[in-house]
């Protein structure tokens, strides 16, 4: 582990601040966000650094008042503002208002002299934006609580308390947290933006500690899913961060106040972590540390365990972790329930990764032939610190003449669906001839990395297992084969070779001896798309009719 050079209890306001006046990280996120989202942003990055200084001076004021020109101008009549993809939308417009308080709460606990005029439009803002968040509508889960901390908040800045009978309508709803700690979108993403700091906002300003605490569950579920390089496990999410590396670094607000609420060591820890790698985005993390309303103390940071297991059982998530050897198993696909990838959904087949240092198994995925359906993705049946088991049953079925009673003379018949597809054939109204596959799977756990052991029963099939690879690992004892675009095995074995030249070791049993390819599935191939990972891929090739283990050492 390298030498502690900084951690949480060492930040300096002062030179964090003259880091944001320099970097341009503070605005990573521009060319995704609204016109009206950037321009709050740059005033409430201007307010916080005049806060920082101990009073205004003309650059700061400026800034904020060239800022607050840009917000006024995307502000409609209805009093939400306009951009991105949502048109007039209530819930991105409650992103610019919770900012908008922030900058507020800001000048008034601070206050920083020189800012009266810059406050006074912001309430302007405000004032106008409120009505029409009381009665605005939602599309996602987070949003409803973006929403209600933005009119709880504002009813704390503009002095209406009524405000927050709109927050406690949606609060009403209750906060939708499972069993494993997880938010229902089990994003990284959205739980640091959206849904954790703004619980906790929300229990500030209404005193519930029940937010607080819902909060505080999801950060310890969180823990374990950050690895040494400081990057969250995203491969359940529901949401766009589900097929990407996540960097905890927005976590550190969060960490902190979690840190300062339970005087837990492994909050401060995490928030050492973060601190020590160097932060990539010190003008978020200035505005967020002068806004955190705790200062009590933080408690020192305890090691990190070399061995850890976490299962949580509602998201198909088991988390080995062994020294610097980081093995995660994904058995939660909302593919089994719903039939279906979409937005919304858990739709990664990543059954396995595996990362120790800079050698990694980006993904190990597996793919029957069956029906056009694709890669499995499984349930996950039994996890404990040394096995998971992931099960999985898919049918498809070939369908006989409809009945005399079904018949009709034009041939017009019901477009209907059979599972997989859709066709005018009333599949509903006619005999099956089905056919299944059943694919069990354990994963084992150990020092060096894990064993596979895949056994089938149905249908006799070709299948597929695919390991993909970070670009720049090299892969010997295989070669390219354009047919199925990907490097196929020469033999039952093969060693792939990282940047830095640490070495993976594959090998199996129950092996074929050509591969056919990996079904992607018709719900991606039937509107041109592909189900990929990123990366160097091998396709290893076996059948339904044997049983196949295989063992990655690392």
């Amino acid at each position: 582990m390298p030498a502690r050079t900084a951690t949480a209890v060492d930040l300096d306001l002062a030179a964090l601040a003259d880091r944001a006046r320099v970097s341009t990280s503070g605005d990573a996120y521009s060319p995704y966000l609204p016109a009206h989202r950037r321009a709050m942003r740059r005033a409430l990055i201007a307010v916080a650094l005049a806060v920082v200084d101990g009073a205004a001076a003309a650059e700061h004021r400026e800034r904020t008042d060239a800022a607050l020109d840009d917000l006024t101008l995307t502000q409609r009549p209805s009093g939400l503002f306009a951009g991105g993809d949502n048109g007039e939308s209530p819930p991105d417009s409650s992103f610019t208002a919770n900012d908008l308080c922030r900058a507020i709460r800001l000048i008034d606990r601070s206050g920083v002299a020189g800012l009266d005029a810059q406050r006074a439009r912001l309430v302007e803002i405000g004032s106008r934006l409120a009505p029409a968040l009381l009665v605005g509508g939602v599309h996602t889960p987070n949003h409803r609580w973006e929403i209600a901390s933005a009119l709880a908040a504002l009813g704390e800045v503009l002095g209406h308390p009524s405000l927050s009978e709109g927050a406690i309508a949606w609060l009403a709803e209750g906060v939708d947290i499972d069993a494993d700690g997880m938010y229902s979108e089990r994003s990284a993403n959205y739980a640091v933006h959206v849904s954790g700091p703004c619980l906790i906002e929300l229990a500030r300003l209404l005193g519930r500690d029940d937010l607080a605490a819902a909060v505080e569950r999801n950060l310890r579920a969180t823990l374990p899913l950050i690895d040494d390089r400081g990057r969250v496990e995203t491969v359940h999410s529901r949401r766009q961060d589900q097929s990407g590396d996540f960097d905890a670094e927005p976590y550190l607000p969060l960490l902190l106040w979690a840190a300062r609420r339970t005087q837990d060591a492994r909050f401060t820890a995490a928030a050492d972590d973060i601190v020590r790698r160097g932060l990539t985005d010190p003008a978020s993390r200035l505005v967020e540390i002068l806004d955190a309303h705790d200062d009590a103390p933080l408690p020192p940071g305890a090691p990190r365990s070399d061995h850890e297991t976490a299962v949580l059982p509602s998201s198909g998530l088991v988390r080995w972790r062994d020294d610097a050897l980081t093995t995660t198993v994904f058995a939660g696909s909302d593919f089994a329930t719903t039939g279906r990838i979409a937005s919304g959904l858990s739709n990664s087949s990543t059954l396995v990764r595996a990362r120790r240092g800079d050698l990694e198994l980006r993904a190990l995925r597996i793919a029957p032939e069956f029906f056009g359906i694709g890669a499995l993705r499984p349930r996950l049946v039994f996890a404990d610190e040394h096995t998971a088991v992931l099960q999985e049953s898919r049918s498809a079925a070939f369908y006989g003449p409809l009945p005399i009673t079904r018949l009709r003379a034009g041939g017009d018949y019901p477009l209907t669906p059979d599972g997989r597809f859709f066709a005018a054939m009333d599949f509903g109204a006619r005999p099956k001839h089905p056919h299944t596959l059943r694919s069990d799977v354990t994963i084992s756990r150990a020092a060096s990395g894990f064993t596979l052991d895949a056994a089938w029963q149905g249908m006799d099939v070709p299948v597929a297992v695919e390991l993909v690879f970070p670009a720049g690992h090299s892969v010997l004892g295989a070669d390219f084969d354009a047919a199925v675009d990907a490097l196929v095995p020469t033999g039952a074995s093969f060693v792939v070779r990282s940047p830095s030249g640490a070495e993976l070791a594959v090998s199996w049993t129950g092996g074929e001896p050509a591969v056919t390819g990996f079904d992607e599935g018709e719900s991606f191939t039937a509107v041109g798309g592909r189900d990929r990972v990123d990366g160097v891929r091998v396709l290893v090739p076996t059948r339904t009719t044997r049983d196949f283990v295989l063992t990655v050492s690392l």
